[in-house]
């Protein structure tokens, strides 16, 4: 496995090269990507991916450039494994998500993609994201099924924790104004744990 973010952490400084695809006929590479994804999520600016756009999401661009250049190479990796928000395949990018899907099949790709949330798979999360797995060739992928089981957020949670992790009692009070706690919340000044809701992301 090649890491490369502390070696090379702006993308647009990495070469296919840097990959180290060097033996195909004796193993598969899988390659990982993503993009920012605060111009697609409904948090941040919908500013989204078009080619040459220069957003931080139109980052994936690059991993085009990337591939092109292993593909020249004759180093193209055998699978490509994609995350992001859902919004990477909404209405709002459906012009930019087709031409990436069309420029990956050009390649030689073939594509599948799914939305998966993390609570269908036993962690303790509603997470919904967008995961496409890119296979060289005519070849076939089936996405997991959902389990039914989950575990419960006490199974990931530290029994002793350090006290530099958490926050000060006056950062803690101003999330909910003395007083105005809403009926069937935990008070913020009490002993039990305060479970927030999801961040949007």
């Amino acid at each position: 496995m090649v890491a490369i973010k502390d070696e090379k952490p702006d993308i647009s400084t990495l070469k296919g090269s840097d990959l180290g695809i060097v033996d195909k006929e004796n193993n598969t590479y899988v390659m990982t990507y993503s993009f920012p994804c605060q111009d697609l999520s409904n948090a941040g600016l919908m500013k989204g991916m078009a080619k040459g756009g220069g957003t931080r999401s139109g980052l994936l661009w690059e991993v085009e450039r990337i591939l092109g250049e292993l593909k020249e190479d004759g180093a193209l990796p055998q699978v490509l494994v994609m995350e992001n928000v859902p919004g990477v395949c909404g209405s709002a990018n459906l012009g930019p998500w087709h031409d990436w899907l069309m420029r990956l099949e050009e390649l030689g790709y073939t594509n599948y993609f799914k939305m998966l949330n993390a609570k269908d798979f036993a962690i303790p999360q509603n997470r919904v994201r967008c995961f496409m797995v890119s296979i060289q060739g005519a070849a076939s992928f089936n996405f997991p099924v959902p389990m039914s089981e989950l575990h419960p957020l006490a199974d990931f949670m530290d029994q002793n924790v350090a006290e530099s992790y958490y926050l000060p009692e006056e950062l803690i009070e101003g999330f909910v104004p003395k007083g105005e706690e809403k009926e069937g919340e935990i008070p913020l000044d009490g002993d039990e744990p305060t479970l927030f809701g999801e961040v949007p992301v």
